[in-house]
């Protein structure tokens, strides 16, 4: 894929120093000329001080995803070479957008991330691993990684290596929309960048990554976008497209045009600001409350401490908007069929009316799973409450993905279930063989959304448990909930495991085991442990960590955690990210601090049973597969703790045949993060940046555990 220059251009950003800038390179271009192509093209709109994009406050919560901001977001003379070549050579086939990358990785980035073997006896509060905002931090900073050279050559263009199978629709962006785009981003740019205007992505880039972000399957675009008709809604409101060619850009395993999507990201989260106060009207809008719920998806998985946070403080935003708009309520859903004599327009009316009624009802949904999803990686309150959805469940993926007027009125007429009342997820979470009974609706998203109403349940509980820790507090209150709970869950997991396999299923199956293990466990007492917060704090919940690790739900914490790394063994190819990344990472904590807590019991107490977990393993015991199938080797370990807990090593034959054992806690964070390297091994790309710096997090905890050896 690349040239012998772009190899010399990779092996001299190794050579180059971190204060060289953008500005060494000068395309000279005349600010005047593009000053008169903004005015005609975009009407002006006052531009947001960087004031007002500026995040002071608190570190972000629970210290768990503490990156601190992500390395260098700049463009520097290398990443202009290699975008350069990108404007007529994509770096990705189009055809196969998951694996199919062959990039030169080695221009990872890795300023302001503690590296791998850098030991720390203070990981979990060691400040360089979490978001500090600082006056330079601003709106602006990336602006500079909106603009790549240009070129001539037409010859090998994106857009003649596109196969149109491989699109969502025909049409393809054009220069109008180039400009449009152009205007508007350039609309959120200090004067300064102006000089850069030429390198603005040509539209054959801008049009590849559009049609990326539609088709990949990494996108989950069709679960809650109608595809068939997005392309006239994006056309329409400018900002929907740019956050569209934002997200297709950040799946490219490349840092370079990563950078160009989070660029994209902050000019489109300063456009819904501006564009709402120039007309309060369009908080009712749904184009652009999908653009701006797109927005908080890239934000929030994009491994940049700095972003992640702004997504989780703006995520209440958007919910006030679809509450106050009444969008959770379901007197305004009506049902709407059909009729079999319908032709033409007014068929056309009928579709276009459901499409919009089921595109408000799936932005509600996705909204949802965002939300909890937050909650999950952050531990923080979930913001939608379950007891909020009696809104309809969305209709079924075949008539969601109906290509017209008329394929989707043969499929609704054909359904048997006319008159049958629509469903709700409090419906599901009441009666959780509904999942199984009924075709009438998107059976993934019914089942994600009792998950997560699920979770809502399981955050009380631990709330709960935090706030009632006396005996008899647990026998009255907590005893009666947990078992509930946990009835309901597995309960759920039987009713999952007969669902269709779909690309989505996978990853809902590793949030599960998530669920699963915090509700036996809290991450939060174990980081606080491990000296997050000081050794006032660590004293604190030590006495109630060492009663937790010789109770039967500690050793089902193990469990559930070992179940999140099989499930996570499970997923497709280069599709361990985001919240799947964050739950492995999250097991990975339970699993190395397990031991440490036992070691704080054996030496209050030498003679104490689980002292024998940290010792080699003992004549006869037989090992217990924490991320295997439940056998009665697993039942008498979380019974009785007969045995001794170990998860599997993805690479045998380096290794050994043996298991990596859990009184060996580096081996175990080793056999962890073999698993997160293996499901990227076809990319030839650079991981993306959250998985990478989880990755880094995780070979911390080995460094540390190293120094308290």
């Amino acid at each position: 894929m690349y040239s012998s220059a772009h190899a010399q251009a990779a092996h001299s950003r190794d050579e180059q120093s971190e204060h060289d800038h953008v500005g060494s390179f000068d395309p000279e271009p005349d600010p005047s000329a593009f000053a008169e192509l903004t005015e005609s093209l975009h009407a002006a709109q006052p531009t947001l001080s960087d004031a007002h994009f500026h995040f002071p406050g608190t570190w972000t919560s629970s210290g768990l995803m503490d990156f601190g901001a992500q390395s260098n977001l700049e463009l520097d003379d290398i990443d202009y070479a290699f975008l350069a070549d990108y404007n007529n050579t994509l770096p990705f086939n189009f055809e196969t957008p998951m694996s199919s990358m062959q990039l030169d990785t080695a221009f990872i980035d890795d300023q302001n991330i503690q590296k791998e073997n850098t030991p720390s006896s203070e990981f979990f509060r060691t400040p360089a691993l979490r978001y500090n905002p600082s006056p330079h931090d601003h709106a602006g900073a990336e602006q500079a990684n909106l603009f790549l050279p240009t070129s001539g050559d037409s010859h090998n263009s994106p857009e003649s290596r596109v196969r149109l199978d491989r699109r969502t629709t025909t049409e393809k962006l054009d220069q109008q929309c180039r400009d449009k785009i152009m205007a508007m981003v350039l609309s959120t740019c200090k004067a300064t960048v102006f000089r850069s205007m030429s390198v603005f992505p040509s539209v054959e880039l801008l049009d590849s990554l559009y049609q990326l972000f539609l088709t990949s399957p990494l996108s989950e675009a069709e679960s809650w976008l109608h595809i068939p008709t997005f392309h006239i809604a994006a056309k329409d409101r400018i900002e929907l497209l740019l956050a569209a060619v934002s997200a297709g850009a950040v799946l490219v395993p490349d840092k370079t045009i990563q950078k160009l999507g989070y660029a994209l990201q902050e000019a489109v989260r300063q456009l819904f600001a501006e564009s709402i106060e120039a007309n309060n009207s369009l908080v009712r809008y749904l184009p652009l409350l999908q653009a701006y719920m797109l927005n908080l998806d890239i934000q929030i998985w994009s491994g940049n401490s700095r972003k992640m946070e702004v997504a989780e403080s703006f995520q209440q935003t958007i919910l006030t908007m679809l509450r106050r708009g009444g969008r959770f309520r379901r007197s305004i859903y009506p049902s709407i069929h059909p009729h079999p004599e319908e032709h033409g327009e007014k068929l056309a009316q009928t579709w276009k009316n459901w499409v919009e009624q089921q595109s408000w009802i799936r932005l509600i949904f996705h909204a949802f799973k965002l939300t909890s999803e937050i909650s999950m990686a952050f531990l923080t309150p979930p913001l939608i409450s379950y007891a909020e959805l009696f809104l309809p469940v969305p209709d079924s993926a075949d008539l969601w993905t109906a290509p017209d007027a008329e394929s989707w009125k043969t499929i609704m007429l054909s359904r048997s279930d006319t008159g049958v009342p629509r469903l709700s997820t409090i419906d599901c979470l009441n009666n959780l063989d509904i999942l199984n009974s009924a075709d009438h609706f998107d059976k993934g998203i019914a089942a994600a959304s009792t998950l997560y109403s699920v979770w809502g349940l399981v955050w009380e509980y631990r709330q709960q448990s935090s706030a009632f820790q006396s005996p008899s507090s647990d026998s009255t209150i907590l005893a009666p909930r947990y078992q509930e709970l946990s009835r309901r869950l597995q309960y759920f997991r039987i009713s999952f495991d007969h669902l269709p396999k779909t690309k989505y299923k996978a990853r809902l199956s590793v949030n599960l085991e998530l669920i699963l293990m915090h509700l036996h466990l809290s991450l939060e007492d174990m980081q606080l442990f491990a000296g997050q917060e000081g050794q006032e704090e660590a004293a604190r919940v030590r006495s109630s960590l060492k009663a937790w690790a010789k109770t039967e739900s500690s050793r089902m914490a193990l469990w559930y955690a070992g179940q999140v790394t099989r499930a996570a063994k499970s997923l497709p190819k280069n599709t361990l990210r985001d919240m799947s990344a964050i739950a492995i990472y999250h097991a990975a904590i339970a699993l190395w601090s397990y031991p440490a807590i036992l070691k704080a019991e054996a030496q209050d107490d030498p003679f104490a049973e689980q002292q024998r977990l940290r010792t080699s393993r003992p004549k006869g015991e037989t090992p217990v597969r924490l991320d295997g199938p439940e056998t009665p080797d697993v039942q008498r370990f979380t019974a009785f703790q007969r045995g001794l807990p170990a998860v599997e090593r993805m690479n045998s034959l380096q290794t050994g045949p043996d298991p990596a054992y859990l009184n060996d806690p580096n081996a175990v964070i080793e056999a962890i993060v073999e698993i997160v390297q293996t499901n990227h091994t076809e990319s030839t790309g650079i991981k993306p940046p959250l998985v990478e710096n989880l990755v880094k997090l995780m070979q911390c905890l080995v460094a540390k555990q190293d120094t308290s050896v």
